[in-house]
């Protein structure tokens, strides 16, 4: 529905008390288009710079100035190694950022590669956070996806509060092949194998990022 976010605003307010959602959303909106998002349950909106056809880090930037006052924050697709810079890049926000599918990580560079630890930086600063999901958008490995274990692995040791979890269900897009979600739930446990520091991630971590209640 491309910027059209009715559809998600309807569905928040059928369960208000269990979805949120992330709108698209361009620089032409009104400021009561924003309020109308927010007081419908959205908590920020997404720039894919993965596929360039997303907003561009500048329109992003004033955007971010315009709905930091809703609580709201940037979710991004990207592919950290296009971006070593990270987190000076995006830690100078208004809002908080979020960051896709632990930055779509390339499993031949490693954990060490200029990107990856620039997204460790920025999580570690308190100004990011990032998606555990999608590992088999940049796996070269048959799942249970092995290759990209060891940066899960890395972003649960270097910052357990700053990570949320995502089935990235339906997969649109897929240039491999689909994904069984009961393995992607699977996998959390081997990516995360304390049961308190999941509980974190599954539980306590949106709660503070999506702006829920506790009952």
């Amino acid at each position: 529905y491309g910027s059209d976010n009715r559809f998600i605003v309807d569905a928040i307010k059928a369960h208000p008390k269990q979805l949120r959602g992330i709108a698209l959303i361009g620089e032409d909106i009104t400021d009561r288009a924003l309020r109308d998002l927010a007081d419908g349950g959205v908590r920020g909106f997404r720039v894919n710079r993965t596929a360039k056809t997303g907003l561009s880090f500048d329109v992003a930037r004033r955007l971010a100035e315009r709905v930091k006052d809703f609580g709201w924050h940037v979710q991004f697709l990207l592919d950290v190694e296009d971006h070593s810079d990270l987190d000076t890049m995006l830690g100078g926000f208004a809002t908080e950022v979020v960051i896709d599918h632990m930055g779509r990580p390339d499993p031949k560079k490693g954990v060490d590669a200029p990107g990856f630890q620039a997204l460790i930086r920025l999580l570690k600063s308190g100004r990011g956070w990032s998606k555990m999901s999608a590992p088999y958008r940049t796996s070269r490995a048959a799942p249970p996806y092995n290759d990209i274990t060891p940066f899960a692995h890395a972003l649960v040791k270097a910052a357990p509060d700053r990570l949320v979890w995502g089935s990235d269900w339906p997969h649109v897009l897929l240039e491999t092949t689909m994904p069984n979600d009961g393995d992607l739930v699977d996998q959390i446990a081997v990516w995360v194998p304390d049961e308190a520091v999941r509980k974190r991630i599954l539980v306590d971590n949106p709660e503070r990022l999506y702006g829920f209640e506790r009952p």
